[in-house]
């Protein structure tokens, strides 16, 4: 398409170029009728990934996809990392209008998706901002936003570049100086650069207090203005201004990531160890964390798979968690009872978070009212086995204080919405008869107005005669009288020819449009009187928002130790003595996700301490299960350092620091890196960052050279 040559567009297709000035690096979905059309150079990019036959009118290439299933097509098109902006028709078609009036209502990025069928349900979607200091080092700030959480991280630039790689950061903001770096290392996530004036708030429109909740903005007015982490922290809250057309989305927390609380794991380790995905497929299959989730909730399943990707690196908090593991795994009853009323959740977290972007539908905003009513019942059930103990034990009490009943909301939301709700908004039916006056009127007259109807069919097939005559109704003519040709001879005068079909013509009266001006207007007004009414209901629902968020955050806590309990039991699991001692003892180990798939698994000792018994040495023939070892010892460890329990006999755990593997032969040989360099260069990294408390996993060192030379190698990595 000639950008420059306008004139020779027709007035629909400069409309089109005016509106893709303003998001040039983006999918433009035009709508069209029933289709959303892409032209251009989009069109030729969109047309393969989503396998759509292109063509040319004008040539102009094009390609389209019905409305009724764009939801599809945008999640294949925000898979493939692209921007995706949505221009509607904002008004309707009528008499005389040739070119209807348009606008992007809607910009959806891999790292700003809301809709759930965008979103991986157990798996949190980030998006970062990345701002350099002054010391070589980078600030990033990354965030969810369907959590409305933040955390801020600091370090060199290979330990951001883990970070971005580890919690799979979809979409990265920063620098243009940066970009290319950061890109050279991220091929399959969206990178986006801007200058520097965008990663401050000079020109930002709405008051802050518009996007962060009262925690989150003190944390911001705390640091040093124009900071590398507020400039971070600024460049987030400006691409959210941009993307955002309906409301900003709500900023409650923004932490610090403490690298000296968390077990170091770098992307060597998760990958190797298949912590989230198998190292083989890349899908989250035959890894730890499929063993491992049986979590029934989405918020549930998020933050598990957090606990899993950030182990604990200090006894307290790890003690903590094991005492609320060990209660639940020893009584069974209650804990499959609990774990029955939870099965029931929605994802309470990104259902609000489509609330406060008015992006949720009357069905998905209806889902908030069987979660007050499971709530009651779950403090119901707690308070009822509380009575039962003697002494109530202090964990039936945590869970039962911190969950939240909302009776106000509750009773309101059950006057307010039907049963069944519509999933659009402009479906109506929405609010209960009985809520509103005004509305019931309006629907009275309605009612009225039908029912007058059946009596003009009933008077006018006696007065003509005709039998079969009937009343319809389509969009285009409104209401009218149907009459079939054997019976045109006895229409009356006073009818008026609108339409000629095949087998029958089509006719209206005086009184016919009176009576469909009157409904007309009727069903605008209950459409109104709704959408009013409806948006009150959100706004009742967000009066709440902080209790409705603290009870997701429990429920979620909840499901992760009822799950951890309900794992360690299903699997004959033991839970670990957590030492400060510099000792790693192991009786009976087996590896988690092997034994899933084998019944006859041979279990393992391993005993390391810090004196005697630093280094295992393994050697045996192919098959024999060396690595599998290897990694069922950083296994055990990490599920230990998260708080669960382990697939062994027993063990006593040693706190470990840092877990690092050299595991596997890879080349990058079109960077010129051979297996044996990029083996070497892990392996001094493992050697100047590893501690006395740390966890190292090398697997066959030394195979990416000859013999003589790896077991030199070997042996001088091992003094």
């Amino acid at each position: 398409m000639d950008k420059n040559n306008t004139d020779e567009l027709t007035p629909l297709m400069r409309q089109y170029q005016e509106i893709k000035k303003e998001y040039p690096e983006t999918i433009l979905l035009f709508r069209l009728g029933d289709f959303y059309e892409m032209f251009g150079e989009d069109a030729v990019v969109a047309a393969p990934l989503l396998n759509l036959i292109l063509t040319r009118r004008q040539n102009v290439a094009m390609c389209g996809v019905p409305y009724h299933s764009v939801d599809n097509y945008i999640a294949r098109l925000i898979q493939a990392n692209k921007k995706v902006a949505i221009c509607e028709q904002t008004e309707k078609p009528g008499p005389g209008k040739k070119l209807l009036q348009r606008s992007v209502q809607r910009l959806i990025t891999p790292g700003t998706a809301v809709e759930e069928s965008l979103l991986a349900t157990k798996t949190n979607n980030y998006l970062a901002a990345i701002y350099p200091t002054k010391n070589d080092g980078l600030e990033m700030a990354y965030l969810d936003v369907n959590t409305g959480k933040i955390t801020i991280a600091s370090g060199n630039s290979d330990e951001i570049l883990q970070l971005i790689n580890i919690f799979n950061i979809r979409e990265v903001l920063t620098t243009e100086k940066l970009k290319e770096k950061i890109s050279s290392k991220n091929k399959n996530r969206l990178v986006n650069s801007y200058p520097a004036d965008f990663f401050s708030l000079a020109n930002f429109g709405p008051d802050l207090s518009a996007i962060l909740e009262e925690p989150a903005a003190d944390f911001f007015n705390s640091l040093r203005p124009e900071s590398p982490r507020q400039k971070c922290l600024a460049g987030l809250i400006n691409y959210l201004q941009q993307t955002y057309k309906t409301g900003l989305p709500k900023i409650f927390q923004i932490s610090v990531f403490q690298n000296n609380n968390y077990l170091y794991l770098d992307e060597s380790a998760v990958s190797n160890l298949e912590l989230t995905e198998n190292i083989v497929t890349r899908q989250p299959e035959n890894c730890l964390l499929e063993v491992i989730d049986l979590t029934l909730s989405p918020m549930g399943g998020r933050l598990l798979r957090n606990w899993l990707l950030k182990p604990l690196a200090s006894s307290q908090p790890i003690l903590a968690r094991q005492q609320q593991v060990r209660f639940w795994a020893e009584n069974d009853i209650i804990r499959q009872n609990m774990r029955r009323k939870i099965t029931s959740f929605p994802d309470i977290e990104r259902i609000l978070n489509r609330i406060f972007l008015r992006l949720a539908g009357p069905r998905e905003v209806g889902k908030i009212r069987p979660v007050l009513s499971e709530i009651s019942e779950i403090k119901k059930y707690l308070g009822q086995i509380t009575d039962n103990w003697l002494i109530p034990p202090e964990n039936l009490i945590y869970w039962k204080n911190n969950l939240e009943e909302l009776p106000q909301l509750q009773e309101y939301l059950a006057r307010a919405l039907n049963e069944e709700l519509p999933p659009l908004r402009r479906d109506g039916g929405i609010i209960r008869s009985g809520f509103d006056h005004e509305l019931d009127e309006y629907r009275r007259l309605t009612s009225e107005v039908q029912s007058v109807f059946a009596e003009i069919e009933k008077r006018e097939k006696e007065r003509t005669g005709i039998n079969n005559l009937r009343i319809g109704y389509n969009s285009v003519f409104g209401y009218y009288l149907e009459v079939t040709r054997s019976n045109i001879a006895r229409v009356p005068t006073d009818y008026i020819r609108k339409q000629t079909l095949t087998n029958c013509e089509r006719f209206i009266t005086p009184e016919l449009k009176e009576l469909e001006e009157k409904i007309t207007l009727a069903q605008q007004k209950i459409g109104e009187r709704e959408e009013y009414l409806f948006e009150q209901v959100i706004k009742e629902i967000l009066k709440y928002h902080s209790q409705l968020k603290k009870n997701s955050e429990t429920l979620a806590e909840l499901d992760c130790f009822l799950t951890l309990a309900e794992v360690g039991r299903q699997n004959n699991w033991s839970l670990p003595e957590i030492s400060e001692e510099d000792i790693l003892e192991i009786k009976e180990g087996r590896h988690p996700v092997v034994e899933k798939n084998q019944s006859n698994f041979v279990p393992n000792n391993t005993y390391l301490d810090s004196d005697k018994n630093q280094i295992i040495i393994l050697t045996g023939p192919n098959m024999a299960g060396k690595s599998t070892y290897l990694r069922q010892v950083a296994l055990i460890t990490i599920l230990a350092q998260m708080g669960s329990m382990v697939p062994a006999a027993s063990a006593k755990i040693g706190l470990v620091d840092k877990i690092f593997t050299r595991i596997g032969a890879s080349d990058n040989l079109s960077q010129g890196e051979s297996t044996f360099m990029i083996e070497m260069r892990e392996t001094s990294k493992i050697l100047h960052q590893a501690t006395g408390r740390s966890l190292l996993i090398l697997d066959e060192i030394g195979r990416g050279t000859s013999t003589y030379d790896g077991i030199s190698l070997a042996q001088a990595t091992l003094e």
